[in-house]
């Protein structure tokens, strides 16, 4: 039977998207697979890497960002250079058969730090790459090395990684969409019931959620005024629940302003934030509809989540959105910035509940045929033993996922 070492590394402390999908991996590779962490110690890192029997080995939270204040440019530089000098050493103690590194900037920092070594670095790729000196350079990083590969988590990651042009040698970009316990997500009648009645929502006839970080990038403001004027013009009992907290940067002041805008507009009996939440499915599933207003989604786990609730989504209609999202039929899809077509397919959905109902029961459907972790799981299980060159290897299956992380 296939046995491998494989050693994740992940640059930041903090808990989003790209860190339920490194959790899932490590808790669920099975028998055959040694995995170990290379990761700064938090509490919640280290609570899971207890709990999992995961070897965690601590390192400096990578602090480079792409800037160009020169002061911040040389803190940065000397944040990434003793991350490579920490990772290099650890790679050298653990001595894995893949070094899989869960993101760009991880990539960065564990290509450099393997400079000598035989060892084989998966790129993990969560973000979209955009038209930019930076991820030109990031390309050619890729493609300075045979030991590089590349995981995209949708086609339009891999299209991003790729590039219109870029150097003549590209490192192999393989998509492995994500994937969602589906056990996690069944119908829980009680336990909804259970949630309307401590929230006192009953009476909420019109239940619309939006779940995820609390941050520009998701949205939430452009969302919330869209959602005024539906309330206003067309369904005065409707209710919007906003579930998630801010994580990153000066996040914080963005909440505060969503806060302000909801009393500005005269919304403060119609929308309510519920703040970080650990019950995500029996939330999903006590609403008539989740909205996503993302400027930029690679492959939303909460998305994927919607669908194995089915709960009807109406998204942005960008990156990897389309992907798991069929237009009329799973869903619908509006193109982001367009305020008007979101309110439009608001009313129809608030009007056609039957219709609405469908979309999110085809979703389900749909996600639990193409989108499930045990397919996320052997699929980077087989690409595994492709990098290290395992032909025609036993690769052993595993359990699904134990515990929800909460919104991404």
């Amino acid at each position: 039977m296939l046995s491998m070492k494989i050693c994740y590394y992940n640059h930041t402390g903090k808990v989003s998207g790209a860190e339920k999908v490194l959790f899932t991996l490590l808790a669920n590779l099975g028998p055959g697979f040694e995995p170990s962490l290379i990761a700064p110690e938090t509490t919640q890192i280290r609570a899971f890497c207890e709990e999992h029997g995961i070897r965690h080995l601590p390192v400096d939270e990578l602090k480079a960002r792409f800037t160009m204040n020169p002061f911040l440019l040389a803190r940065y530089l000397s944040s990434a250079l003793q991350g490579i000098l920490q990772v290099r050493r650890l790679v050298r103690q653990v001595a894995p058969d893949v070094l899989h590194a869960n993101s760009t900037r991880a990539g960065m920092v564990a290509c450099i730090a393997t400079v000598g070594r035989p060892t084989p670095v998966v790129w993990h790729i969560h973000d979209q790459f955009r038209k930019h000196p930076i991820t030109t350079g990031v390309r050619l990083l890729l493609g300075a090395s045979r030991r590089n590969s590349v995981i995209a988590v949708s086609q339009a990651t891999a299209q991003g990684v790729r590039g219109t042009t870029g150097p003549r040698r590209q490192a192999p970009v393989t998509v492995i969409h994500n994937g969602v316990d589906g056990s996690l997500y069944d119908p829980r009648p009680d336990k909804v019931e259970e949630f309307l009645q401590a929230e006192k929502l009953q009476d909420a006839s019109f239940r619309v959620v939006m779940v995820g970080q609390i941050t520009p990038r998701k949205g939430q403001l452009e969302a919330i005024e869209t959602f005024a004027r539906f309330v206003h013009a067309d369904a005065p009992e409707a209710l919007l629940l906003v579930v998630g907290s801010p994580v990153f940067n000066r996040d914080e002041r963005y909440l505060q302003r969503l806060q302000s805008e909801v009393s500005r507009l005269g919304v403060e009996k119609n929308v309510r934030f519920l703040g970080k939440r650990t019950d995500i499915p029996v939330i999903l599933q006590s609403a008539h509809l989740l909205i996503a207003n993302s400027s930029s989604e690679p492959f939303s786990l909460v998305l994927l989540e919607a669908c194995a609730s089915a709960t009807p989504v109406l998204a942005s209609a960008v990156d990897g959105v389309p992907e798991l999202i069929i237009d009329g039929e799973t869903g619908k899809l509006f193109p982001y910035g367009d305020s008007a077509a979101m309110l439009q397919a608001l009313r129809q959905l608030h009007g056609d509940r039957h219709y609405t109902r469908s979309l999110g029961v085809a979703s389900r459907e749909r996600t639990l045929r193409h989108f499930t972790q045990e397919q996320f799981l052997q699929r980077v299980r087989q690409f595994y033993a492709t990098v290290v060159h395992v032909p025609n290897a036993d690769v052993p299956r595993a359990a699904g996922v134990r515990k929800e992380l909460g919104p991404a």
